[in-house]
């Protein structure tokens, strides 16, 4: 009986945004492992890893999908993020354990998607009402 590799957990992003992508692309060398898939939003689409979340929701954060399904955004989605990469393990714990941790990762991936510009959520080109229904 040959057992079942549990799928990578894979980062979403927009490959739209050159901000995102170029956070992609140290997240990526930082995965000196290979431990995780980084699945543009568009891909992730397709491939049914934003089931659960609402089209109108898609670009208005990155994205972590887990191992087990779950999907975060925004800030949690960095904390899971750097908790698979082997140099963020440690600090991604330590993170974790400070009080308010959510709220402050929150607050500082806000400050940064409002930093390079509004350019995930608002420019992108987004699925047309029409996809959207269906």
């Amino acid at each position: 009986m040959t057992l079942m590799q549990p799928p990578r957990p894979s980062f979403l992003y927009d490959a739209d945004c050159g901000a995102c992508s170029k956070f992609k692309g140290l997240a990526s060398f930082l995965d000196a492992s290979h431990a995780i898939d980084f699945v543009s939003i568009q891909e992730a689409g397709h491939l049914g890893l934003l089931d659960g979340v609402p089209k109108s929701l898609w670009y208005s954060s990155s994205r972590m999908v887990s191992r087990d399904g779950t999907v975060t955004s925004g800030g949690e989605s960095l904390l899971a993020l750097m908790s698979e990469l082997p140099v963020g393990r440690l600090p991604s714990m330590a993170v974790q354990r400070l009080p308010h941790s959510r709220s402050a990762t929150q607050l500082v991936y806000g400050v940064l998607s409002r930093v390079h510009g509004s350019s995930c959520a608002t420019n992108t080109l987004k699925p047309s009402t029409e996809e959207s229904d269906r």
